[in-house]
């Protein structure tokens, strides 16, 4: 049971003018780009920073953190037996899954675990 990656969220208004100004900032290059249609979201990521961008972005602010995990199955069971509780439960992404939990605390968290080859991290 591993986290093999900590995302800060950012939402901005327009991913064209912020996706320069992070490649800047942490000397990456984006690492990937997409839309999800249902939720109205399009999302990059530069280096360890989530950026979102949209109408839907509202749903989104709700989420406090998101972890790269190497298994999902064992971080429910683990925040289950210790206090947290089930936002939204196992559900496909490109290239993996995620889930968001409630911390004992309180903080509302995404966990994904990417399928080898579906995501930068896990090449």
């Amino acid at each position: 049971m591993k986290i093999l990656q900590v995302l800060s969220r950012v939402f901005v208004e327009d991913l064209n003018k912020t996706i320069p100004v992070y490649e800047l900032l942490l000397n990456e290059t984006c690492k990937m780009r997409f839309e999800i249609p249902p939720a109205k979201v399009e999302l990059a990521q530069v280096g360890s920073v989530l950026l979102y961008a949209g109408e839907g972005i509202a749903s989104e602010r709700r989420i406090d953190i998101s972890f790269v995990a190497d298994n999902l199955e064992e971080w429910r069971a683990y925040w289950l037996e210790h206090g947290g509780a089930i936002v939204r439960d196992l559900w496909p992404v490109a290239g993996g899954r995620n889930m968001i939990l409630r911390h004992a605390d309180g903080t509302v968290a995404e966990y994904l675990e990417f399928f080898e080859g579906g995501h930068p991290c896990r090449n």
